[in-house]
């Protein structure tokens, strides 16, 4: 997959994202679950299947070489790609039925599913020289943030010191990490060993928690992108929702 249409299908992934977050229904439920002390987390799977077209001819029929390759097959249905490499020859891949994930190489064909090595956490994202991977562990019973070497992953640190979520790494080379409405940065050194600096609080604001990765940073770290309400939460009244998971079914059908 070349580089234009890897950014055309980020731009349809934030579409969709989009779509949801500005649907004034679902963020007026989605803010009501929160003022009564809950977080919401929502994760949707799809499959996007892409066909390339003859270059001759009507441009209709589709070319009988481009089936898609079946990598490997979940168990569960919540399977996402979470990263790729730098250099595009392998790619992470989430489990979240048995909250674990694997590093897929493509770059010489590909791993049989019984080479893949499963490793426990979630959210796997790669350093940018592509030698490390960060990701979300809870080996500590809370959820935190590790760095492990890759591809050999004999070096396994925890970087976060109470609690995170959501790992990116920056071109700039700094970790970036979520704990509840706090965002939180870390200093890496990969070279010539592994070191880091404590964590530091870098932005600290109210955001919708959209699907999959909830926001993002620039390249140079200095700015945040979330999803934030156009409409202030109403905090001097209470409202009481019964069936509130059938009404978030009901919400979620009705934006699809």
């Amino acid at each position: 997959m070349d580089d234009p249409l890897k950014e055309l299908m980020q731009e349809f992934g934030n579409a969709i994202n989009q779509s949801l977050s500005e649907s004034e229904s679902m963020a007026e439920v989605i803010a009501e679950i929160r003022q009564s002390g809950y977080d919401v987390s929502l994760v949707l799977q799809a499959t996007i299947g892409l066909n390339k077209r003859k270059s001759e001819g009507s441009g209709t029929e589709l070319d009988s070489g481009t089936d898609p390759l079946e990598l490997l097959t979940l168990d569960s249905s919540q399977g996402s790609i979470s990263d790729w490499t730098p250099d595009d020859g392998s790619l992470a891949v989430d489990d979240r039925g048995p909250m674990a994930f694997a590093v897929i190489q493509i770059d010489s064909g590909y791993q049989a599913a019984k080479e893949i090595e499963w490793i426990q956490g979630w959210g796997a994202v790669f350093s940018p020289d592509g030698e490390w991977l960060a990701y979300v562990g809870s080996e500590t019973g809370v959820f935190e943030i590790y760095v492990r070497s890759w591809p050999e992953g004999n070096v396994v640190r925890q970087i976060s010191t109470s609690g995170g979520v959501e790992p990116r790494w920056c071109p700039c080379g700094e970790l970036f990490y979520r704990a509840g409405d706090s965002f939180w940065s870390v200093e890496i050194q990969t070279e010539p060993e592994l070191s880091w600096q404590a964590p530091k609080l870098a932005f600290e604001t109210d955001f919708i928690d959209t699907p999959g990765i909830s926001y993002d940073i620039s390249s140079d770290g200095n700015r945040l992108y979330v999803v934030k309400q156009a409409k202030p939460d109403i905090t001097d009244r209470i409202h009481v929702v019964a069936n509130w998971s059938d009404e978030v079914a009901r919400l979620v059908s009705e934006s699809k």
